[in-house]
């Protein structure tokens, strides 16, 4: 590709692949960014080309420090791709497997703090204002760890607009296809109540990341798409102190964000970022500082899975057939 010189391969998926690129431009310019491409013979698959330009589309729009930035999108020596911000750090999963690998947990104030960067580049997306004035609400809807990448400098920003929606866009989605990770979604997304598109769909999301990021476990996964799905309906989140002793002061959040019912949970996410902001207290933490030394441990580790943008299109992780009803 003429504008971009490719240095290494980051991640790939079903249909995509993301690569660390240099882009070059007039008079020496260049920039370092994250090249996401539909793999070689899959621009046709059904609809693997539609969520890449969905999700420039959507993202494009955003400009906020806690959300991965686009730069351009394009189709070039047969290729469409996006190129976006290059996040040098981890996104929370590979986090959690290297936090495992050196036998340690993520402590409590980190973790609130990215998981409050979370919300505020969520609350950016929920009430997003176009340059008219117009309000146009992008729900994410697959918001998972995968989806949340974190900074050498200790910043967590989401990434991943592929299935985003406006609020006010009709969801054509068939009923028996449920988008997002399945262990993941909200109850109103298992259910598919009338194709209703809803930010706290994606708070519902980020609260059961906060639980698996403070305890390392999933509150509703299991061993098939079908009880996983009627856990998402129907379980109730236990407390964080059944894995990890100390932490009731979690709970409340955990229970407002999870909240079966739409109307049970927070209104907005910002207001859960301030519930997460006021538990830390003061000062807050340094995240780029307990970071480092941990990528510096990670360095050469060859089972490492640091999946820097790695967050592609992969058709077995959006989409089930399974209809829970």
């Amino acid at each position: 590709m003429s504008r971009f010189e490719v240095l290494r391969n980051i991640g790939s998926g079903g249909m995509g692949e993301v690569s660390l690129a240099r882009m070059q431009g007039l008079g020496g310019f260049e920039k370092h960014v994250a090249l996401k491409r539909i793999l070689a013979g899959q621009a046709k698959a059904p609809n693997s080309l539609e969520m890449l330009l969905s999700e420039a589309r959507l993202a494009a729009r955003l400009s906020h420090r806690n959300i991965v930035q686009i730069f351009d999108v394009g189709h070039e020596s047969g290729e469409f791709y996006i190129a976006m911000e290059f996040v040098d750090g981890p996104d929370l999963r590979a986090l959690y497997d290297l936090c495992r690998q050196t036998n340690q947990m993520i402590p409590l104030p980190i973790a609130m703090q990215m998981i409050a960067d979370a919300a505020a580049g969520l609350g950016a997306a929920h009430s997003h204002l176009e340059p008219d004035g117009s309000k146009h609400v992008i729900v994410h809807r697959d918001v998972s760890p995968h989806n949340i990448l974190v900074s050498s400098d200790g910043q967590a920003k989401i990434t991943d607009f592929g299935i985003a929606k406006m609020e006010s866009d009709p969801d054509k989605t068939p009923t028996s296809v449920t988008k997002g990770k399945l262990s993941y979604l909200a109850p109103e997304q298992v259910r598919r109540e009338g194709g209703r598109i809803e930010p706290r769909s994606d708070i519902f999301s980020l609260g059961v990341v906060l639980f698996q990021t403070v305890t390392f476990h999933h509150p509703f996964a299991k061993a098939n798409a079908y009880a996983t799905l009627r856990s998402v309906i129907e379980d109730v989140i236990p407390s964080v102190s059944v894995y990890r002793e100390g932490l009731h002061a979690l709970d409340a959040i955990i229970a407002r964000a999870t909240a079966k019912e739409v109307e049970e949970r927070y209104p907005n996410a910002e207001a859960m970022r301030a519930d997460l902001l006021a538990a830390i207290g003061s000062p807050a933490p340094d995240v780029a500082a307990w970071l480092r030394p941990l990528l510096k441990r990670a360095e050469g580790r060859a089972s490492t899975s640091m999946r820097l943008h790695a967050t592609v299109v992969a058709d077995d992780d959006l989409t089930t057939g399974f209809d829970p009803k």
